[in-house]
């Protein structure tokens, strides 16, 4: 299973973005995208940002695998 820098990376690539431009479309350094992406330290809102500067959207959905119920 990938993780969400790897995605991340994958996209951007396609898109021939580098980090500086995902970064500036994110609102943010890209100093601070790159320590983000290198330590695969991100939170539920950087992924939000980065699928947005992409063109993207992501979806992070836990089910409860005995009743259904999703959060």
């Amino acid at each position: 299973m990938l993780s969400a820098t790897e995605k991340i990376n994958i996209i951007r690539k396609r898109k021939g973005m580098q980090v500086g431009d995902v970064a500036n479309a994110a609102g943010m350094s890209r100093q601070n995208m790159s320590n983000k992406l290198s330590r695969n330290n991100l939170q539920e809102d950087d992924i939000q940002k980065f699928a947005t500067a992409l063109g993207c959207k992501a979806e992070v959905i836990f089910t409860d695998l005995e009743t259904g119920d999703q959060v």
